[in-house]
C-alpha cells in the first residue's frame, strides 16, 4: 500500500475495494463492507446535511454496535473529526466533555438511549443523528424537544460532497484522559499524526484481507483506533470481542480463529491467572500486540507458548504521541532484556526521536522525552498544561519535545526498558490515571483532606497496579464506606473508584508533614487472596450463582474442590466465576 496522504480519502476508497469482504462481526452478525459503506455513508450524508462545516467534533456515544463503526467512518467521510463518548463514565464526566469541546452534535446509537436521558439535561441544544432508532430513542424524541432527533427517513437520499478542507493539522479525532486537577485532559489528535502511525504500523506488520483482528479496546481509549483504522484499511475483518469476555477471551480467540490480537497485558495477566494460556491453545494467532501498561517477562513468555505461531510485541506510547511510538519484538533471548521484570520497549519507531532528561542533562537514565510526527501539539484548550509538558530543549531549536513522565533507561543493543512513572500516574486497566484525581473526589466525598487513594501493586506480575483502596481520617461527617464509593462512582470513571475504604484514627505523617503513603500501603498487606477455595468458602459471602453460567455455586462446591475465582464487577462489587466456566476459556 502506498502512503497514506487523507484518512477518510483512503478509508473510503479500501472500504469501496473491499466490498464483497467481511467488515465487522459484533453482537454475533457479521457485516460486510458494503453493509457497512452504505450505513457510514448514510451517516456522512446525515451530517453534512445537518451540520455545520464550522463544527469541529461529532460526539460518538454507541456501546460495542455496528454503530460505533458507521458513526467514525462517517464522520471521517465527512471531513470531521470525532469525539468518542463512553456510556460507562459518569454522567457529569460526559456533560464536561461534550461542554470542553463545544460538541453539538452527537451519533446516538438505540444501545445508549438510557445514558443520553440522563445526558439530556444540559443546556446546549444538540443534534442527534440515530442511524437505527427504536423504541427508547423514539420515546426520548417526543421528551426532548429542545434537542434535534435525526432518524434514517430525514437522511439524504442523494450524495453529499464535504466542503471542508482537510489539512495536516486538521483533527481526526478528540480523546480526554484523566487529569491530576480532577478534569479532564483532552488531546487532539491530526491527520498528520494518524497518517504518520499508519504509514509506519501497515508497513511493519502488513495486515491484509485475510486477517480477523481482535477490537477490545473501548473507543475511549486510543489503542482503539489502531484496531480500527488498520483493519479498514487491510481489508480485513475487525472481531469485536463481547463485554463479558474482555478478561477471558481465549474460547473467542480459537472459535473465531483470530489472527491479529492486541490488548493491554493485563488481559493476558489474568488469563494466566485462571491456567488457560496452555502450549498451543491459541494457534491462529500471527500477531499478538500489548501495550497500555508494562508487559510482564513471565507472560509474554506463557502468551508465547500458547500463540506458538505469532510474532509476540510490546508497544509503548502515550495517547500525546498517538497510540504507540515504540515496539519490542520477544524472542527466546528476551529475558535478558527484562529490567524489573518487565519486557523492554523497545526502540521508537520511523519519524520519531527519544531523549532521557535527568536534571536537565541527556543521559542513559532518565525521563523519557519523545518528538516527532506523532506528537500532537499541545493540550486541547489547556495553555498552561501544554507549556508544562510541550517543550523545547534549546532556544534556538524549533523542534517540540513532549515530556511523557516516565522513566526509562537505555539499554546495551539500543533497546529502551521501561523504569516507573516520575509522578504519581499509573496505568488501571491500561487506562492513564492520576491518583490525585481520585484524592480530590474522595476529599469532596469526606469533606476534609486528610484522605487518600492508594494503588494495590501485584506481587506476582512485577508491580501493576491491580486494585485501589483509599484511606480517610474519621470524623464528625459519619459517612459510610458505600457513601463514598457511590460519590465516587458518580465522579469517576469505574477503573478509577476505590473497592474498599479504610477509617482510620489518625492520618500517619512522614517527616516532611506529608501522608505517610507507605505506612499506609504497610496496612493494606494482610488483605485475603482473591482464589476462594472449599476451605474458606464457608466464611466467604458469596453471589448463589456463577456470573457467566448461572449454575448454582453450591454445585461448583462439591466439584473436586478447584475452587472459584472473586473477581470485582464494573458495580465495585464482587462476582464469582465456577471452575467449569474457567476451563472453558
Amino acid at each position: 500500500m502506498k502512503n497514506l496522504s487523507n484518512i477518510g480519502a483512503n478509508l473510503h476508497q479500501a472500504i469501496k475495494y473491499n466490498s464483497n469482504n467481511n467488515a465487522v462481526y459484533v453482537e454475533e452478525k457479521m457485516y460486510t463492507y458494503e453493509e457497512l459503506y452504505l450505513r457510514a455513508t448514510a451517516v456522512k450524508k446525515a451530517i453534512l446535511n445537518f451540520v455545520s462545516p464550522s463544527e469541529d467534533f461529532i460526539g460518538i456515544l454507541c456501546d460495542r454496535s455496528i454503530n460505533v463503526y458507521a458513526g467514525i467512518l462517517g464522520t471521517l467521510f465527512s471531513k470531521h473529526a470525532y469525539l468518542p463518548l463512553n456510556p460507562a463514565n459518569p454522567i457529569n464526566k460526559l456533560k464536561n466533555m461534550i461542554v470542553l469541546s463545544e460538541c453539538k452534535t452527537i451519533i446516538l446509537g438505540e444501545e445508549c438511549a438510557n445514558i443520553f436521558q440522563e445526558l439530556s439535561t444540559i443546556k446546549t441544544s444538540l443534534t442527534l443523528i440515530c442511524p437505527n432508532p427504536g423504541k427508547k430513542l423514539k420515546e426520548l424524541k417526543s421528551r426532548n424537544t429542545h434537542h434535534t432527533f435525526v432518524f434514517p427517513n430525514q437522511f439524504p437520499v442523494s450524495d453529499i460532497f464535504p466542503k471542508k478542507l482537510i489539512e495536516e493539522n486538521s483533527a481526526a479525532y478528540l480523546m480526554f484522559t484523566s487529569g491530576s486537577t480532577g478534569d479532564p485532559k483532552g488531546i487532539l489528535v491530526s491527520h498528520k499524526n494518524l497518517i504518520s502511525y499508519c504509514n509506519y504500523t501497515i508497513k511493519k506488520y502488513k495486515f491484509d484481507k485475510n486477517d480477523r483482528i481482535s477490537q477490545i479496546f473501548d473507543i475511549t481509549f486510543d489503542l482503539s483506533v489502531h484496531d480500527i483504522i488498520l483493519t479498514f484499511l487491510a481489508g480485513a475483518c475487525l472481531y469485536v470481542i463481547p463485554k463479558r469476555l474482555i478478561m477471558s477471551p481465549g474460547m473467542f480467540i480459537y472459535k473465531h480463529k483470530i489472527t491479529v490480537w492486541f490488548s493491554v497485558p493485563s488481559v493476558a495477566m489474568f488469563m494466566d491467572r485462571i491456567k488457560v494460556l496452555e502450549k498451543n491453545s491459541l494457534p491462529s494467532l500471527r500477531y499478538s500486540l500489548f501495550c497500555g501498561e508494562g508487559l510482564p517477562c513471565s507472560t509474554a513468555e506463557k502468551w508465547q507458548l500458547a500463540a506458538t505461531n505469532s510474532v509476540v510485541e510490546n508497544l509503548y506510547g502515550p495517547t500525546e504521541a498517538t497510540i504507540a511510538f515504540m515496539s519490542y519484538r520477544w524472542s527466546p533471548n528476551s529475558k535478558n532484556q527484562c529490567i524489573n521484570g518487565l519486557v523492554s520497549i523497545g526502540k521508537p519507531f520511523d519519524r520519531m526521536e527519544i531523549k532521557l532528561i535527568s536534571d536537565g542533562k541527556e543521559g542513559a537514565n532518565g525521563e523519557l522525552y519523545v518528538s516527532g510526527d506523532q506528537v500532537v501539539q499541545g493540550y486541547f484548550k489547556n495553555d498552561k498544561l501544554t507549556k508544562d509538558k510541550f517543550v523545547y530543549l534549546s532556544k534556538s531549536s524549533k523542534k517540540i519535545w513532549y515530556k511523557t513522565g516516565d522513566l526509562a533507561k537505555k539499554l546495551d543493543n539500543n533497546n529502551y526498558a521501561f523504569l516507573g512513572r516520575v509522578d504519581d500516574q499509573l496505568q488501571i486497566r491500561g487506562y492513564r490515571v492520576e491518583m490525585q484525581e481520585i484524592d480530590k473526589i474522595i476529599r469532596d466525598a469526606v469533606g476534609h483532606q486528610m484522605a487518600i487513594s492508594i494503588p494495590i501493586l501485584s506481587k506476582e506480575n512485577n508491580g501493576i497496579v491491580e486494585d485501589i483502596i483509599a484511606f480517610v481520617e474519621k470524623n464528625d461527617k459519619n459517612l459510610s464506606e458505600n457513601d463514598i464509593i457511590s460519590f465516587c462512582k458518580s465522579m469517576l470513571a469505574d477503573y478509577q473508584v476505590p473497592s474498599k475504604v479504610y477509617f482510620i484514627k489518625s492520618m500517619p505523617l512522614n517527616d516532611n508533614g506529608k501522608i505517610d503513603k507507605k505506612a499506609l500501603s504497610v496496612m493494606n498487606d494482610n488483605e485475603t487472596s482473591n482464589i476462594i477455595t472449599e476451605n474458606n468458602l464457608s466464611s466467604e459471602k458469596i453471589k448463589t450463582k456463577c456470573s457467566l453460567c448461572l449454575k448454582s455455586l453450591k454445585e461448583d462446591k462439591a466439584m473436586n474442590g478447584i475452587g472459584l475465582l472473586k473477581i470485582l464487577n464494573h458495580e465495585g462489587n464482587n462476582d464469582y466465576i465456577c471452575h467449569v466456566c474457567l476451563r472453558g476459556f
